[in-house]
């Protein structure tokens, strides 16, 4: 009988109501077994069976009641999850939105000032390659090479645009430091 209920209870997890229908049943029919067979159950034995059955029922209704809260328990940690991975997905969303904004923001301003500076770089080669203007090749040499270096950190950005966008390939390959020092 101890087994029974055991069984009822803690392997087939079973609600509380079931297990405490389980134990009433089993200690009926135990009741009526004793009963039925002439009433010879009587005395320390039968008490002693019936103690053990209800202690045996009690700790098996306990159980059920505990592997009952386990189980709602797990159930809304596995409503949570959930909510919080739909959450998640949104955020993740969201952000893929502002990176893809903003590498669009920084392609239109890469654009938008790249046009002028070519508009200012082109004039000043004329006047450059021009031998008239002797006297202030200097400063148009320095204007030129200014011109030049903001066209280059402009088109650093919209490379940058590029390959964040996954418009490009980033392209590796090894230089010399102490070169690349020097020229800078």
């Amino acid at each position: 009988l101890t087994l029974v209920l055991a069984a009822v209870s803690l392997v087939a997890q079973v609600t509380v109501r079931t297990s405490a229908f389980a134990f009433g049943a089993t200690l009926a029919m135990y009741l009526l077994a004793c009963l039925l067979h002439g009433g010879k159950g009587e005395g320390p034995q039968f008490f002693n069976n019936l103690y053990f059955l209800a202690l045996t029922g009690l700790v098996t209704i306990t159980g059920s009641w505990v592997i009952d809260r386990l189980r709602f328990s797990d159930f809304l940690n596995q409503q949570e999850l959930e909510s919080n991975r739909l959450r998640l997905e949104s955020t993740n969303a969201q952000l893929i939105e502002s990176d893809r904004l903003r590498t669009r923001f920084f392609a239109n301003i890469s654009h938008e000032l790249r046009t002028p500076l070519t508009l200012i770089a082109a004039p000043l080669d004329r006047l450059i390659a021009d031998p008239v203007n002797h006297p202030i090749r200097k400063s148009l040499d320095t204007m030129r090479d200014n011109s030049l270096r903001l066209l280059g950190l402009i088109n650093g950005l919209l490379d940058l645009a590029r390959l964040q966008g996954g418009g490009e390939k980033l392209d590796l390959h090894r230089i010399s430091v102490g070169k690349f020092v020097t020229r800078l």
